[in-house]
């Protein structure tokens, strides 16, 4: 694969990106097109690129030589999470997503903290290790984004899935991360009841509103505040085909009046 089309396939993932709201992916384009650009017309830049690549063979080197064990767990990680991914997303229904939701979360944590581990040995390499790293600050700049935006990828996505119940760590991520939503639910039905009313009530839905002192969704706030707008929420269990009916019966509504 030559630098163009390796290139032009990074820019289409960072559009994909975007389009479905995966931001962390979308700066990472952003930094990869950006660092393409001074490549090309900086030579000071060019230069320092030139050692930074220097220092990534280096820095393997004393990755192999002293924890080659673990460089090689890391790889099988992620080719486990990967393909698990492709089978939880692709392979699956609606109906099936939640019998594979421990499997799906232990994976896609054990990703996580993997990289972060990962990220502490580069980060020792570079820091203490004899062999002499020239780009000391790129290089740890560098791994951080490039370890984070993968492990931070993973932790959105798999706190932003539908029809899965969330957990306390999907919780704690949608109240800290400024990439959350504000609030935590202790069911996916509770989610989905949610998403009846911003899809009804746009840009004027408050989630505020339905929420407890613990910014947690309280049931029975979520029926006052739909009573109080005007929408009926389903009273039986809320499913992804109510979501969808619903959406669709209320935009055929909307158009007769």
């Amino acid at each position: 694969m030559n630098v163009k089309t390796f290139d032009f396939l990074i820019l289409l993932l960072g559009v994909v990106s975007y389009l479905f709201g995966y931001y962390l992916l979308t700066i990472y384009t952003v930094i990869h097109i950006c660092i393409r650009i001074l490549q090309e017309y900086s030579p000071y830049f060019n230069n320092k690129l030139i050692s930074f690549k220097k220092d990534q063979e280096t820095i393997k080197y004393n990755y192999l030589k002293d924890f080659k064990l673990y460089y090689y767990f890391i790889m099988v990680v992620r080719v486990v999470t990967g393909g698990f991914y492709i089978f939880f997303f692709y392979a699956l229904n609606a109906e099936q997503l939640e019998q594979y939701s421990f499997l799906f979360f232990s994976i896609t944590y054990t990703f996580v903290i993997s990289n972060f581990i990962d990220l502490i040995i580069i980060i020792y390499i570079i820091l203490y290790k004899n062999n002499p790293i020239r780009e000391t600050i790129l290089n740890v700049c560098y791994h951080c984004v490039n370890k984070g935006v993968f492990a931070f990828g993973a932790l959105h996505m798999s706190s932003n899935v539908q029809l899965i119940n969330p957990n306390s760590v999907t919780n704690f991520y949608h109240l800290w991360s400024p990439l959350g939503r504000g609030y935590g639910a202790h069911s996916s039905d509770q989610l989905l009841q949610v998403d009846i009313l911003k899809t009804h009530l746009g840009s004027k839905f408050d989630y505020t509103a339905c929420i407890d002192e613990y910014k947690y969704l309280e049931p029975e706030k979520i029926k006052s505040y739909a009573k109080q707008q005007n929408i009926d929420l389903p009273s039986i269990k809320v499913t992804h085909e109510h979501v969808v009916s619903w959406d669709y019966e209320k935009k055929n509504s909307d158009k007769k009046d």
